[in-house]
């Protein structure tokens, strides 16, 4: 999950050096909405080329160092009964489930909000095309290492301090991004804050669904 959320870490910086290496800025007007320059998008067809051939890599090198079902298999005791645990059918039907499924939901909105919209919103303020990478590239890296930071939190508080703790910080992000947005220290600031934080939820659900619901 860690290497999840770092993917845009890495793949910020590749695909803007590709796609606009000369940092060009976003600057021919259409009906008021300003687009980048034809040399950029005339990168497009190569830049699609070069990440299939990095993901293809990527997953010829995992493929081999992937190990069999059941060669690292953990040994339970037999005399251990495990209770508590449900089916993925009586799960669902659960009111647990579909209250877990609601916060989940709205605790992820921002979060992926601002995966998707950081740099559109942001060359509105600031048009620096390799800042902004830069800014998707930190955020990945605060989403993969602060998944570590909240499982750490969660083993040294509970469930709902962490929750807290994790909706706080990112109701004061939200409120700052505007008004952060014209200063690049601030900005990156905020992304990172709205990054970790959508990490830290798949941490504290995954581990609040293991307690209610059990392993299996």
């Amino acid at each position: 999950m860690a290497g999840f959320g770092l993917g845009p870490g890495v793949f910020n910086i590749i695909t803007t050096f590709l796609m606009n290496p000369l940092n060009l800025q976003a600057d021919v007007n259409i009906n008021g909405d300003f687009y980048f320059p034809l040399a950029v998008s005339e990168n497009f067809p190569s830049t699609v080329n070069w990440i299939i051939f990095i993901h293809l890599c990527m997953s010829i090198t995992g493929l081999v160092f992937l190990c069999l079902p059941g060669q690292f298999e953990v040994k339970v005791e037999e005399n251990i009964e495990e209770t508590g645990t449900f089916t993925l059918m009586q799960a669902v039907k659960t009111r647990s489930f579909a209250l877990i499924s609601i916060m989940s939901i709205l605790s992820l909105c921002s979060g992926y909000f601002i995966i998707f919209n950081f740099k559109t919103f942001g060359k509105g303020f600031i048009n620096d095309d390799k800042y902004l990478a830069v800014v998707g590239s930190v955020g990945g890296l605060f989403d993969g290492t602060f998944r570590f930071v909240w499982g750490f939190v969660l083993d040294y508080t509970s469930f709902t301090i962490a929750y807290k703790l994790n909706l706080a910080l990112q109701c004061l992000a939200l409120s700052a991004v505007y008004w952060a947005a014209s200063d690049k220290v601030l900005y990156l600031i905020c992304i990172a804050v709205l990054f970790s934080c959508k990490g830290g939820c798949y941490v504290l659900f995954t581990t609040l669904c293991d307690n209610v619901f059990g392993k299996q």
